[in-house]
């Protein structure tokens, strides 16, 4: 059985402007070269192994990771997942008419009339899987349980159809037994770069007490032993934060990690296939760690080449990026918006841009001059 400690990854994009040098076109895009500045949040909550599903962009790149981190990396198969999300929610997509495209197992609201429900059905979708992927695969999973049920209670004040309220009804009651969790995580360097946070990773997962950590986070799962696991995490993640391969002429901010964990199931027999007796998965609250890896990406020195999902570059030297307006901020946790900075900011960048260009031209024009005159 997989260890309880294996976390689910999660994308962090963040919005990047640019501008396409042949005819300043501007251009927006989704940058993800904030990777690897999750682990530091994966280690925070005890993470052993990280887990990235077979659909996932970035499972079809792990042999151009650092080594140290790709064997630490698990590629798990979730088509039976994606096949109970299908099925369970099945009702719900027939009712509104909200169809599954076959190449890429995406939702299409073609047919949805009342358009302010294809967020909370992309969010029922998205968590129900990430619930399934958690209970069969025994992994930690990113998951803001108010924001479910929230969805949840929407769906079933527009809902009709029985077996679909019946469902909606029984993942609410799910996600109402957990409960909130914080204690005091292993606290790493403030200004710790990818590549030497993917060292601390390679050592931590050697070191007997980072294992006893882990160990910790998952008795959480069990309401038995919790207060006694709280006590041993917070002194196992001070003595671990002092390791000298850790803390060495660096800087610290203290840090509250927060996650939620399950109490005991009643009987659910509608999403039985998901559940079926097994324990729990522990849900990470990842808002507060995606902020904290979007202010050290800003404050380090981000990748000057925005990188797609499946961390290859999306551009050549034809696109000038622009820097980050100052007031761009992680928006939209429920991963449909992001942000590019208050508009006066996002203005300030277009004309610093614009002078760039007009200063590039007149550099061009002057050499074709000297070229011609020589």
């Amino acid at each position: 059985m997989a260890s309880k400690t294996d976390v689910l990854f999660e994308p962090l994009p963040v919005g990047r402007i640019g501008f396409r040098k042949e005819d300043e076109e501007v251009v927006v895009v989704k940058d993800f070269s904030t990777y690897a500045l999750m682990l530091e949040e994966f280690i925070s909550f005890g993470a052993v192994n990280i887990a990235i599903p077979q659909s996932a962009p970035e499972s079809t790149t792990i042999n151009q990771m650092p080594l140290m981190l790709s064997k630490r990396i698990k590629i798990i198969n979730d088509a039976p997942e994606i096949e109970t999300v299908n099925r369970v929610l099945y009702d719900i997509r027939k009712e509104f008419g909200v169809q599954i495209t076959e190449e890429n197992n995406s939702l299409s609201f073609r047919n949805l009339r009342d358009k302010t429900l294809d967020r909370p059905i992309e969010r029922i979708h998205e968590d129900v899987k990430k619930m399934a992927l958690g209970f069969n695969h025994n992994l930690q999973i990113g998951l803001n349980a108010q924001r479910s049920i929230n969805a949840i209670q929407l769906l079933r004040s527009k809902v009709k159809n029985q077996s679909a309220r019946i469902v909606l009804a029984q993942l609410e009651a799910t996600l109402k037994q957990y409960e909130s969790v914080e204690f005091d995580g292993i606290t790493l360097p403030k200004d710790t770069k990818p590549i030497e946070l993917v060292n601390i990773f390679d050592k931590l997962i050697n070191d007997p007490l980072y294992v006893n950590y882990s160990d910790s986070i998952a008795e959480l799962s069990n309401p038995q032993n919790r207060d006694r696991a709280i006590i041993e995490l917070r002194g196992l993640s001070r003595v671990i934060s002092s390791k000298s391969y850790i803390a060495t002429g660096w800087d610290y901010v203290s840090k509250i990690v927060k996650l939620f964990t399950g109490m005991p199931l009643p009987d659910s027999k509608a999403i039985a296939s998901i559940i079926n007796e097994r324990d729990f998965p522990i849900m990470l609250d990842l808002d507060v760690a995606k902020k904290r890896v979007f202010e050290n990406w800003k404050n380090s020195d981000y990748s000057q080449t925005p990188l797609n999902r499946n961390g290859l570059a999306i551009s050549s030297d034809k696109i000038q990026w622009a820097p980050l307006a100052d007031s761009v901020d992680v928006l939209g946790q429920d991963g449909k918006y992001f942000s590019l900075g208050k508009a006066k900011d996002v203005i300030a960048v277009l004309k610093k841009a614009e002078a760039i260009f007009e200063e590039s031209k007149t550099r061009k024009s002057r050499g074709q001059i000297k070229r011609l005159g020589s």
